[in-house]
């Protein structure tokens, strides 16, 4: 059902915006050099960096992110989704924080939707209430991700902190039930679990429990160790964990020699900044703002350019150090 909404927008600019960003990136590893071609299939775009929870490996949750808190203003908004709706296949509306906290999120919603462009939002699921379920569904939303990362609340409360398993529970099904009835098919609902040595028992019980919810689907997703002094650690079973223990010191498990997200899904934050990719989560590597330059200038930059040519030549790049 998701392949068939996606598909359902795609257009035969946007196509053709795939191929060459593809055939860029492809190129870029035969010579070693960057080409950037087209604008970028995918987009990410922060509606705020403020949030509910603190949560225990998220420098937002933590108070530890090195960048002002606020929120998108209308225009910065409106003038990405212009810019990118003829040609931007698939939009995340997150980032860092919150989007649910963002007063206009359905504003914004329906403003993306009525571009044509297809549109996720993740979410730790506090503030799905009724009335915004309602508003949610009707804004056009094709996706929602919802973490769920217990189903116990001993469980839940170790890495959510302020969180409430309850509240998130009765949001999913408040959710749910408005779908149903509406009779419509979207947002299309993924809860998400991130998987710890404290929840990994717990695995086979989320599966179960969200079976029973009458979502689309249930995915179990690797944590992001930040503090590897926390007494949050990664899960025991290799099979869900990022890192391998070398001695007592954690090393990414997969290390890519080249990534297409580079050359394929930018994040802008709130202030108008385009960073890398969504492992930029401080900012550190801006590549130019949407407030003072259009998306595509910014893209094809001496800023772009340079940051892929280190990449490609393999110079330590700090922000790949936890990825995927």
């Amino acid at each position: 059902m998701e392949i068939r909404g996606i598909i359902k927008k795609i257009t035969f600019l946007k196509v053709v915006n795939f191929i060459q960003a593809y055939t860029g990136f492809i190129f870029s590893r035969i010579i070693k050099k960057p080409l950037v071609f087209g604008y970028p299939p995918f987009l990410s775009i922060e509606l705020t960096n403020c949030c509910n929870l603190n949560c225990r490996h998220c420098p937002t949750g933590l108070k530890q992110l090195n960048r002002p808190n606020g929120y998108i203003d209308d225009v910065l908004f409106k003038k990405i989704i212009n810019e990118c709706s003829k040609y931007t296949s698939y939009l995340n509306l997150y980032f860092q924080g919150e989007s649910f906290l963002h007063p206009k999120i359905f504003e914004f919603i329906n403003y993306a939707n009525q571009n044509n462009i297809y549109l996720c939002i993740s979410t730790n699921g506090h503030f799905l209430s009724e009335k915004n379920c309602f508003a949610l569904i009707k804004s056009g939303l094709d996706k929602i991700i919802i973490s769920l990362d217990g189903i116990t609340e001993d469980t839940y409360l170790k890495y959510r902190k302020s969180g409430d398993i309850n509240k998130v529970i009765k949001g999913i099904r408040n959710l749910v039930n408005t779908k149903q009835k509406l009779k419509l098919l979207k947002p299309y609902i993924e809860i998400q679990f991130i998987v710890f040595k404290h929840n990994e028992h717990e695995i086979d019980n989320f599966k179960k429990f969200t079976k029973k919810l009458n979502i689309n689907k249930s995915s179990i997703k690797s944590a992001q160790i930040i503090n590897r002094e926390s007494d949050i650690k990664p899960p025991k079973n290799v099979k869900y964990s990022r890192y391998i223990n070398k001695n007592g010191n954690l090393k990414r498990k997969n290390t890519k020699k080249i990534c297409w997200r580079l050359w394929s899904n930018p994040v802008i934050t709130w202030e108008g900044d385009l960073v890398p990719c969504c492992f930029d989560k401080h900012a550190n590597f801006i590549l130019g703002n949407l407030k003072k330059h259009n998306l595509l200038e910014i893209w094809r930059n001496n800023n772009s350019k340079f940051f892929k040519y280190k990449y490609l030549k393999n110079d330590r790049v700090s922000i790949c150090e936890n990825c995927i």
